[in-house]
């Protein structure tokens, strides 16, 4: 698998289980708590594995990046959350970010 594989499985995993811990607070049920637990207890062999492709620090700052945006996507589209102008301006500094650290 490549990094680009290692970057998309891991920014799922982290979007789905931060999903899923959302959903627990919104209903209190909890197996979405335990659905959330179980994604969240994989990133770290995910991450682990992607460093074999560069360095840990790149590995962290794109998969952070990635997955704010899609969390926020996520986010806006599932629960219904709204940004407001601070946060939309932080988060087009997150994109720019992320496409200075993938030109090479």
């Amino acid at each position: 698998m490549t990094f680009f594989w290692y970057i998309v499985v891991l920014s799922v995993i982290d979007v789905a289980a931060i999903t899923l811990a959302k959903q627990w607070q919104v209903s209190n049920q909890w197996y979405w708590l335990v659905a959330s637990m179980f994604l969240f207890c994989l990133m770290p062999i995910v991450f682990a594995r992607s460093t074999t492709f560069a360095p840990s620090s790149i590995v962290n700052a794109v998969w952070v990046a990635t997955s704010s945006i899609l969390i926020t996507i996520t986010g806006y589209l599932i629960f219904k959350e709204h940004l407001n102008t601070n946060q939309m301006t932080g988060l087009l500094v997150v994109i720019i970010g992320l496409i200075i650290i993938e030109i090479k």
